[in-house]
């Protein structure tokens, strides 16, 4: 568990300096890319490029039932096994009174990928999955 955390810190401070990006580098697709990073498979490849707003993004939430949904269905098609309880590097649901985010748990609390760089905050998590 110690080089992961070493990889999630690393993840984290390089996250702080990558801009936002609307089908590139959200919140979801920058989750997905620590997915990627750890487990060498990519739950969001279908999506990448296929929405370059906030507007297009939420279009095809609605469309696919909502994050948690979505989230769940990129999941399993990833292999990634839902959990009760996340440990630093499992990723998750959270809802914010901002929004709903895919993000990382950092062991106590959970880190987004945010229009101005990286957001972390607590919060307790709609659907968690390991990774």
């Amino acid at each position: 568990m110690g080089d992961r955390l070493l990889r999630l810190d690393a993840f984290l401070r390089d996250a702080v300096h990558l801009p936002f990006v609307w089908g590139e580098r959200d919140c979801s697709l920058w989750a997905c890319d620590w997915i990627r990073a750890e487990r060498g498979v990519d739950p969001a490849e279908a999506l990448r490029g296929t929405y370059a707003s906030r507007l297009a993004c939420a279009r095809l939430l609605r469309e696919a039932g909502g994050l948690p949904a979505l989230a769940g269905t990129l999941a399993a098609q990833a292999g990634l096994i839902e959990i009760d309880t996340a440990e630093a590097g499992d990723v998750g649901v959270i809802e914010l009174p901002t929004a709903a985010y895919l993000a990382l748990s950092t062991g106590t609390r959970w880190a987004f990928k945010a229009a101005d760089g990286l957001a972390v905050a607590p919060a307790r998590p709609i659907r968690m999955w390991a990774v």
